[in-house]
């Protein structure tokens, strides 16, 4: 930085530089001016695009949002080796299941396997269970998958469904069900069951308990 000053008064010296050397300090302040602001203005974007604050809760029987379809999320033991999927990439699905869990969270555990040992029955195009590794390492995820030799995908460091989408129904850990690109059901454990989830497959009408919604401030 001392040498481009000592350039500087040099050039000073010489009258007929003298306006080119204005020119080009104005220009560099303008410059670094409009950089910070472009900087600033990206990070506003993505703080907005990343927070729950400006995500709308779903209530049940509500449109998914295509914002959620497309949301990109970080997977783990993908059959294809994928480090990212999205919900549309299972949008054919008649019933898509995202079962929130955790490598500590021992009900989830059974939940899981028990929601797998369901879905031999049926095919992709017909169930879907995706895991959703939520308030947990995303380095336990992957070992505790293959220690249990689960042939299942999940979602890893998941903020934005469990907090955002699905906090009018989830305080924690739960199931969602998604069908004909709605919000289904958040059915409550008593009602998760095979007779459920073949009615809710064929589109037969659903006899269960949703867990309670919670009060959400927001617009």
């Amino acid at each position: 930085m001392n040498d481009i000053y000592v350039r500087a008064e040099l050039c000073l010296k010489f009258s007929n530089y003298k306006k080119y050397y204005k020119a080009l300090i104005a220009f560099n302040f303008l410059f670094c001016v409009c950089l910070a602001h472009a900087g600033s203005c990206l990070g506003e974007t993505a703080g907005v695009a990343l927070s729950t604050d400006s995500i709308k809760p779903l209530k049940i029987g509500d449109s998914i949002p295509e914002e959620l379809w497309h949301l990109p999320l970080q997977v783990v033991n993908h059959p294809e080796g994928k480090d990212t999927i999205t919900l549309n990439d299972y949008r054919d699905s008649k019933l898509i299941v995202l079962e929130f869990w955790a490598t500590y969270c021992h009900p989830c555990i059974r939940s899981i396997e028990k929601f797998d040992s369901i879905q031999q029955n049926y095919t992709a195009n017909e169930l879907m269970l995706l895991p959703v590794q939520v308030y947990d390492d995303v380095d336990r995820a992957l070992p505790f998958i293959e220690k249990h030799e689960w042939n299942l995908s999940s979602v890893v460091g998941d903020t934005l469904m469990n907090k955002g989408y699905f906090a009018r129904y989830l305080t924690g850990f739960g199931i969602v069900w998604i069908a004909d690109g709605r919000l289904l059901a958040v059915p409550s454990i008593k009602s998760i069951n095979a007779t459920n989830v073949d009615r809710a497959v064929r589109r037969h009408p659903l006899h269960i308990i949703n867990r309670k919604e919670q009060t959400i401030d927001h617009p």
